[in-house]
């Protein structure tokens, strides 16, 4: 029987736990900046491609970004990134790389960001990991190594069951040029897992009995239609929006998904932010979103609109539906008397 092709095989993302929603990385996941930099400390003394901050810019954060992209559609590594769904902000990175499809075998790999830390996310994800890895993807081991003296991982590896597997002496590169040790470990199935409630594929979506989550969710996708390295590129915008897209602009305008990515692509720099933000779902696959925008232009002045936006769910995630922004006259000015 001719194995099926990598490329061809179903991998049911995103995954969600009761804390975290993982899914892959996208264009603009510009926080993941910010996360390094705040985590540098960490890094710099356990993992091997954080050799010189100078490199943690948002230009080769996005290229890393759309090349580990390519290797997800590749099947080929699965860098995920780790969504707390109560606040809507990225905690931890995570996912498999050495995967060996044929031998049906991978190896899984973390770090939380330092605000995040001590609060059982790496624990919480690699469980749904192994979970997934052992079930949709039919992995027969999962391997998990960390370099010696990194006590947090091999904590991570006890709480969760991993098998030692050995001791390699002088093998693993760490920044600095530094030659250090390694521990090994594996797992061969879900058996004695700590209790954790999993979904993915389209039952991972929020629905009507999670509201919490669904507002998190949205408000994640909102902001990043917000940012403006993903508002300047069309092919970091197109994939949030319906095909059938219209906007409704303050000026009266209507706009269709082509004229918006070519308006968009074409606007002066800005940096908006959100408040007031508020989700209803108000019917299946169908929610409703308000919040007011803020931004401030070149005389310091803040703008700020009320903006509303339907998102719907046709069975390929959340995408924006329709949006409607209006804009806030400037608080009137009291004379004194």
């Amino acid at each position: 029987m001719t194995a099926m092709h990598p490329v061809l095989i179903d991998v049911p993302l995103p995954i969600r736990t009761p804390r975290l929603l993982l899914r892959g990385k996208q264009p603009g996941d510009g926080a993941l900046t910010a996360a390094v930099a705040e985590t540098w400390e960490d890094l710099h003394r356990w993992m091997d491609w954080a050799e010189n901050l100078e490199d943690n810019t948002a230009e080769k954060q996005e290229i890393r970004t759309r090349q580990v992209m390519a290797k997800l559609l590749l099947r080929e590594e699965f860098n995920l990134v780790g969504i707390e769904l109560a606040t809507g902000q990225p905690v931890i990175w995570c996912g498999f790389h050495s995967v060996d499809w044929r031998a049906r075998g991978c190896d899984t790999g973390y770090w939380v960001r330092k605000s995040a830390q001590g609060r059982g996310f790496a624990t919480e994800s690699t469980n749904a990991l192994l979970r997934f890895a052992f079930g949709p993807l039919g992995m027969q081991r999962v391997g998990l190594s960390h370099t010696e003296g990194n006590v947090r991982s091999r904590r991570v590896a006890e709480k969760l069951g991993f098998l030692p597997e050995g001791f390699q002496r002088s093998i693993s590169l760490v920044p600095g040029g530094r030659v250090t040790d390694k521990r090994l470990y594996a797992r061969f199935d879900t058996l004695g897992l700590p209790d954790l409630e999993v979904h993915w594929g389209p039952d991972a979506l929020p629905t009507e009995g999670s509201a919490a989550e669904l507002s998190a969710h949205l408000r994640t996708l909102e902001e990043q239609l917000l940012k403006q390295n993903v508002r300047a590129e069309p092919a970091a915008v197109s994939p949030l929006l319906t095909e059938d897209f219209r906007e409704f602009g303050s000026s009266g305008r209507s706009y269709t998904k082509t004229d918006i990515l070519q308006t968009l692509a074409s606007d002066p720099p800005a940096s908006l932010h959100l408040t007031d933000f508020a989700c209803e779902l108000v019917s299946p696959g169908t929610a409703l979103v308000t919040y007011r925008s803020h931004r401030t232009d070149d005389t310091g002045t803040t703008i700020s609109a009320l903006r509303s936006s339907l998102w719907v769910n046709r069975g390929s995630g959340w995408k924006l539906h329709f949006h409607q922004g209006t804009r806030q006259p400037p608080p009137t000015q009291t004379a004194n008397n």
